[in-house]
């Protein structure tokens, strides 16, 4: 199918693949909290476990004829689905979405900035690059979301790039402790997807940067101390 233009400020005709995922659920919540979607589910099998207002689409993830049939009429395509390994699906979804006519594509990549200091030293995060450049050359157009840390797994376990601990109370100081961290909600992210889609023509073939709060090291520290008391957390 000849690739749609981007002719319109917004999108109806959505769908998630990955959508009862970690960062798909809350996506899908979020779309459905706004009411104005059509919101469609792309699963390689149907458990059921979806509300009853959306629709879902089965396909064979390494087939690309059968990707595109269950894309077909589709204007949104968001995948949610796990990036590590799966460099290769992605691609497939990406082809799957051209050859369908989707106007626009969200890849899986809702971590760490692949294109900052650190993500560039960080070899593991070469798949998501060779992605972000296959993107580039396949014609279709797409936003790249980065969020900033995640809230929840700050409050839960350990936070990738932290080092904060609340289950083993523990706060290791690392690096510059007066620089400002972006951190973000996974429903932060759900909201943030639905404004992209509803006004997309800005950000097409750009990196968007989230953040649903701002602190520093020092910050973060200063506040959990005057929560639990300074006496409570193992700082190194």
């Amino acid at each position: 199918a000849k690739q749609r233009s981007i002719n319109k400020m917004a999108y109806r005709k959505i769908t998630i693949a990955g959508a009862n995922g970690t960062i798909g659920a809350p996506i899908l919540q979020e779309l459905l909290r706004d009411g104005s979607f059509e919101i469609s589910i792309l699963t390689r099998e149907d458990t059921g476990q979806f509300p009853s207002n959306v629709k879902v689409v089965t396909a064979d993830y390494s087939n690309l004829e059968s990707l595109t049939k269950a894309l077909k009429d589709q204007e949104v395509l968001i995948s949610a689905i796990r990036a590590e390994g799966n460099t290769e699906v992605q691609k497939a979804l990406v082809e799957a979405s051209k050859k369908a006519g989707v106007n626009l594509f969200f890849p899986a990549d809702w971590g760490i900035d692949i294109f900052s200091e650190i993500g560039l030293k960080n070899p593991y995060q070469q798949p998501k690059r060779d992605l972000h450049a296959y993107l580039e050359q396949s014609g279709i157009p797409f936003i790249h979301v980065i969020p900033g840390l995640w809230i929840e797994y700050m409050l839960g376990a350990a936070a990738p790039g932290l080092s904060l601990n609340i289950k083993e109370k523990k706060f290791e100081i690392n690096g510059d402790v007066s620089k400002k961290e972006d951190a973000t909600t996974f429903s932060g992210v759900g909201q943030a997807i639905v404004a992209l889609i509803k006004n997309p023509i800005n950000f097409i073939n750009k990196s968007v940067r989230l953040s649903d709060v701002e602190f520093t090291q020092n910050e973060l520290l200063g506040k959990l101390e005057k929560k639990f008391g300074p006496e409570w957390w193992q700082v190194t």
